[in-house]
């Protein structure tokens, strides 16, 4: 029984360093211009001649873009709360407008002002936010 118990241990581990080999392709990149976040393709709004598809919003669910990231990242250095203060951010989504505004939006059609929906820690507190990012307001 004790050697039935070694080579079934010895299979499960053979087993697992088989799957866990053929599974892992290859380490993952340190490359200093995949970690950059002020890469060329943040700062240029177009890669080959066409314009990234996250440099506009098309439509009113879209996710923030690039620009709105940074937008949304300038108000909050310069809001009073995180002016003096160590923060981190802990999420950062757009806050979905009403639904009725979503259901008659059509192609086209302007999109309503995009507000930022961010939950922060500052100074030991957290903070639910609502940044609204074409006036720069900021809503607890």
């Amino acid at each position: 029984m004790d050697v039935l118990l070694r080579y079934t241990l010895f299979f499960c581990l053979l087993l697992f360093l088989i799957f866990t080999i053929s599974t892992i392709t290859s380490p993952p990149s340190d490359s200093p211009e995949l970690l950059d976040c002020t890469s060329e393709f943040l700062r240029s709004p177009t890669v080959n001649n066409r314009r990234r598809p996250s440099d506009a919003a098309r439509h009113p669910l879209d996710p923030l873009t690039v620009s709105e990231h940074k937008k949304l990242q300038s108000i909050i250095r310069s809001h009073e709360l995180f002016r003096d203060a160590a923060y981190a951010l802990h999420f950062v989504a757009l806050d979905d407008p009403p639904k009725e505004a979503v259901l008659q939006w059509r192609k086209g059609d302007p999109i309503s002002p995009r507000k930022a929906a961010v939950v922060a820690r500052v100074a030991g507190a957290s903070y639910s936010l609502t940044v609204d990012l074409e006036s720069g307001d900021v809503a607890f």
